[in-house]
């Protein structure tokens, strides 16, 4: 028998699960600072020629050069980054017509602009900070609805409205 009484099998078993709880410990602090945007880069792809996206019902044209993304464990939001990851466009699919997807992800809006997108899809979009446009593309009444919510890291939105555009222009929503 070793000190205090205890067999050396058990004070092994102890230490062993000391230094497991430890390292779960050490992994649950690094997992909470540093976030799940690390599994992130895991689906990061990097269109080397203009391609398209979907997620959902949804279909988006992805630039070349720009990066996708998935979220981990989250089949129904892709991340599009541009190349020098200022602009990030999260898009989601809303099962509401695009009139409630649009009051759902910009409740406070002011003079939303309407139209009519190539693919015959209503576009409803505005301005919400001078770093953000909100977006959705869908049919009238119908369901779903892409969501896009655009923002710029740097504070100023104004140098990727046309490439937003074209972005929401590509943009499809199957039914």
């Amino acid at each position: 028998m070793g000190e205090g009484g205890m067999r050396p099998w058990p004070r092994a078993l102890l230490i062993c699960g000391t230094v497991v709880a430890g390292i779960a410990i050490v992994i649950g602090v690094l997992w909470l600072t540093v976030g799940t945007r690390p599994l992130w880069n895991l689906s990061a792809h990097v269109a080397a020629a203009d391609e398209t996206a979907t997620v959902g019902a949804v279909t988006v044209p992805v630039p070349a050069g720009w990066a996708t993304e998935h979220p981990p464990f989250d089949d129904d939001t892709l991340l599009l980054l541009s190349p020098d990851r200022d602009l990030e466009i999260t898009v989601t699919t809303a099962a509401q017509t695009p009139d409630a997807a649009f009051a759902d992800a910009a409740p406070a809006a002011s003079a939303p602009v309407s139209e009519i997108l190539r693919s015959g899809a209503r576009s409803i979009h505005t301005r919400t900070a001078p770093d953000a446009i909100v977006a959705v593309v869908g049919a009238d009444g119908q369901s779903p609805t892409a969501v896009l919510a655009a923002h710029a890291t740097t504070g100023d939105i104004s140098g990727y409205t046309a490439t937003i555009a074209a972005v929401l222009d590509g943009t499809a929503v199957a039914r």
